[in-house]
């Protein structure tokens, strides 16, 4: 081996490495990582929101006798749907997804479906919906995604 050999080869392994890091940061930790931002986000929010879900319907104002819906019910319902379109959207930027499925870094696609799901109702049901319905699809998403204790039974 000659001189010139032993100072490409280990150059052009270290150049093929680095370049093989990179790919595999950018194309599947990044989207992982996207994806667990996501979800931490939707528990964040389902705490967040769950005085508005728990109890929905438009507010009455005693005073001037009128029925209004606050802006923070619609800043609600807006993030919801955000989220589930976020989650689908993080779910299907994963390459392999099946694999990372199968390894259980990421969750079943059938419970990211159940979350987008009820993500979506209780969405749709903060202005109008039964509470115990809301409850229950609130259940649905913290058992779809995997958020233990988030909401203890009482």
């Amino acid at each position: 081996m000659s001189e010139l050999e032993k100072i490409l080869y280990p150059a052009t392994a270290t150049i093929i490495g680095g370049i093989i890091i990179l790919l595999v940061s950018k194309f599947i930790i990044g989207p992982i990582y996207e994806y667990r931002k996501a979800i931490g986000a939707i528990a964040k929010d389902l705490i967040f929101y769950a005085r508005l879900y728990v109890n929905p319907g438009p507010i009455r104002d005693r005073q001037l006798g009128t029925i209004r819906i606050l802006p923070e019910q619609t800043q609600a319902e807006d993030t919801l749907r955000q989220h589930a379109g976020n989650l689908r959207a993080c779910t299907q930027a994963i390459p392999l997804y099946w694999l990372w499925e199968k390894l259980r870094i990421v969750r079943s696609k059938s419970n990211i479906d159940k979350a987008y799901k009820n993500l979506i109702y209780l969405s749709n049901s903060i202005v109008q919906g039964n509470p115990e319905e809301n409850k229950w699809s609130r259940n649905n998403i913290v058992e779809a995604l995997g958020f233990k204790d988030l909401f203890p039974k009482a």
